[in-house]
Parts: structure tokens; sequence; C-alpha cells
């Protein structure tokens, strides 16, 4: 690990401990550091003197936007010995499984994250796959139930290993059934896929993945906002989902109970502008009910491999090999409109309704008494499971929410 590589690691844990103690709303961060020199130099450890004149150090500079009592709240905490103690025991962790991280500031943070609304402020990486690489591949988002049928492993099986063929990335969230399997699917083919965890990359969850991650990680690449040794939490799923869709050109939904987890990534998907298909079911099937209201609701129909071809110009795709780190791949920025594609029907009906927000001033509305749980949330605004989660965690990432014991709350 060179020694810059080393830094951005340290100051990506720093502020990610801090964003966790000291609950200073998002735009905070992002007012404070405007370069990433100027973000690296957070994790100058001889910058920080308690002995006299604090303030006058680069964390004064740093900090200058917070009142003084945050300010000094936030240099006492740095200082404190509990504070270096735990990032020096996440830097161990993080060395012992070749963990790296870079902010949103830096040259090697993808760029298609940088399209969508509350990106990770800090994204840690872990595989042989160079990170920059993901500016230049084309990849697709496949999720869906945690149990399958035959009929949907049969499905991914035959989607996973075309796409495969014709040189897509296959990106899944590592989770039991469609997700293991896509991932699994694609390295059967020898070809590249991104896990995005819920969790601290040093931590394989669920358990039983253990092989299927190690497998990831000898060509692919697993991606997290959250630092080592952080469990999965509940409340982490939903907030990951909007990297699973952030990362690819388009989302494809395989088996979906009519709650499931997978149709918030598709919620997502549609908010950022990406394409949604959904793999058609039996009516007398629960795992399918999802997939097939997403199809009543404008997303693309999905039948056979090729019909990602309105996304994808298959004829143009090279076969899937390791993408070698390119010195002028760092530098490189992609056209944006790579990463928001044409919205499909679906999209544009939820894209609309979002300009005016009608459904996060419900959300508030609610909030205004008291704390609610999201399924209060979702009886007293009417809005179901998936859409209230979406909006949910767009909230909580912009600073507007807290979600605190089950609970989420104003921050107002």
């Amino acid at each position: 690990m060179t020694q810059q590589s080393d830094q951005s690691l340290k100051a990506c844990l720093m502020l990610s401990e801090l964003r966790e103690k000291m609950k200073l709303r998002r735009s905070f961060w992002l007012e404070s550091f405007k370069r990433e020199s100027q973000f690296l130099s957070l994790a100058d450890s001889r910058l920080i003197n308690t002995t006299a004149e604090p303030f006058e150090s680069i964390y004064h500079q740093l900090f200058s936007k917070v009142r003084n009592e945050s300010k000094q709240a936030l240099l006492s905490t740095i200082s404190s010995d509990s504070f270096q103690k735990k990032i020096h025991q996440q830097l161990a962790q993080a060395r012992a499984h070749n963990i790296k991280a870079v902010c949103w500031l830096s040259s090697l943070y993808p760029e298609r994250l940088l399209h969508i609304s509350s990106y990770p402020l800090v994204l840690y990486y872990r595989g042989k796959m160079p990170l920059q690489s993901i500016n230049q591949i084309n990849a697709v988002t496949v999720v869906g139930t945690r149990r399958p049928s035959y009929y949907g492993r049969q499905v991914v099986q035959k989607m996973i290993a075309d796409w495969s063929d014709k040189g897509l990335v296959c990106v899944s969230g590592m989770a039991r059934g469609i997700d293991g399997l896509a991932h699994k699917a694609a390295l059967d083919k020898g070809a590249l896929t991104i896990a995005v965890m819920a969790n601290g990359l040093d931590i394989v969850y669920p358990p039983e993945h253990h092989r299927l991650y190690e497998q990831i990680l000898e060509s692919g690449l697993a991606l997290s906002e959250h630092p080592p040794g952080q469990k999965p939490l509940r409340q982490h799923f939903p907030a990951r989902n909007r990297i699973l869709s952030g990362l690819c050109q388009a989302v494809v939904v395989i088996e979906a109970a009519e709650k499931s987890g997978s149709l918030i990534t598709a919620e997502f998907a549609a908010d950022q502008g990406r394409e949604v298909f959904a793999v058609p079911g039996t009516i007398f099937s629960s795992e399918s009910k999802g997939c097939n209201l997403l199809i009543k609701d404008g997303a693309g129909m999905l039948l056979s491999p090729d019909d990602l071809s309105a996304v994808y110009d298959f004829s143009e795709l090279s076969e899937a090999v390791t993408p070698k780190p390119d010195a002028s791949a760092a530098n490189s920025k992609p056209d944006p409109s790579a990463a928001n594609s044409k919205p499909t029907a679906f999209s544009e009906t939820r894209v609309q309704r979002n300009i005016c927000d009608p459904d996060a001033i419900r959300i508030k509305d609610a909030l205004r008494a008291c704390p609610l749980s999201i399924i209060t949330l979702c009886a007293e605004t009417g809005l179901s499971l998936s859409r209230c989660a979406v909006l949910l965690t767009q909230m909580e990432l912009s600073g507007q929410l807290i979600f605190e014991r089950g609970h989420y709350s104003l921050t107002e």
C-alpha cells in the first residue's frame, strides 16, 4: 500500500467515525473539503495540537464553517484516546485484509456514483479489479428474492452466462438467493463481478458465502461505504441499494415478492435515470408478484438476454477480461449519458413524481408529532414499503432525518 493510499484510508476511516459520532449534516463535510489534498490532511495526526491554540491548525481552516462549540467538540473527539485507538484498530483491520478507500474528491472515485443523489462520501474497496475501471465497464445490476424457485435459478444461469460472454459485468449484493447465484454464474463463465456490501469488507455476510466472497476478490471487486468491523445492520441495506443501481446502466429484477428489497433497488434506479427490467413470472407465485407489478408499472419486460440491447450495444462489447490498470484511467471522464441512459416509462413516472416530492412532504408531516417506524409510516402515508424506504434513505442521507432504535425522526 502506497503512502498516499494509506493516508487516504486513514482519512476515510476518520471521516466515517466522525460522521457516526458527531451526527453532523452531510452538507457540512461537502462544504469543509473542496480538494483531495485538503481531505488527506485530516489524517495527519501531527496537526492535532491540544496544548496550545489548537484552532490555529489545519482543523481550524477545515471546520471554519461550524459553530465554535461544535468545532471544539470535533477537535476534542479527534484528539481523544478512544477515537485514536478506534482508528488504529480499523487501520490494522484494513491493512490485514488489503482494504483501501477513496473519498468523493479522489480521481479514483467511480464517476458514475457522482451522478447519483447522496453518493457515498467515502468508498472502501477490496479485490483485484482496479477501482478506476468501473468508469469503463458496462455493468448490469441483478437482484431478486432470497428464496429463488427452480425457474428463477434457470433464468439467472441463462441471462448471466449470455451477458458474461458479451462482456457485461454483473453487479449484485452477495445476498442469499438471486444475488449469490448471479455472482456465481458470472464467476463460472470466468467473468468479472462486483459485490456491494452493507457491512465492513472484512466481514462475510451471509457467512455461508465465504468461499464465494473469496472467489469474487480473486478477480473482481467488493465495495462498501462502511469501515472495517461494521456489522450488517438492517438500516444499511436500503442505503446500499442506491449504490447497486448507481454503478450500472440497467437493473434487472429476477423473482421478487411484493415487499421485496429488490423493489427498493428498482426505485433507486428509476430515480437515478437507469433502465429497469423485470422477468415475468406466474401469477400464482408470491415471489413473482413484485416483478409482475414492476412490469405493470412500466418496467421493461425481460424475456431473453438480448432484451438489454436497448441499453447496451452488444456488437461493440468485447469479451469480459480483467481490466488492466491504466495511467490515464484515473483522470478519464466518461460520458455522463453512458451512466444515465434514457429513462423507461417506469423511471419517467417516478422522476416526475419526485420533482414536486409530495411523498417526502407526507413523510415529514407524519413525523412532526413523534418518531415512527417505517411500517407505521407506510400506514400513515399510504406509501408502499419500497417507496417509503427509498425516500427515508434519501432524507436520512441528506440530513433531514435520523434513525434511532428502529424509528425515524426529523432533525429540525
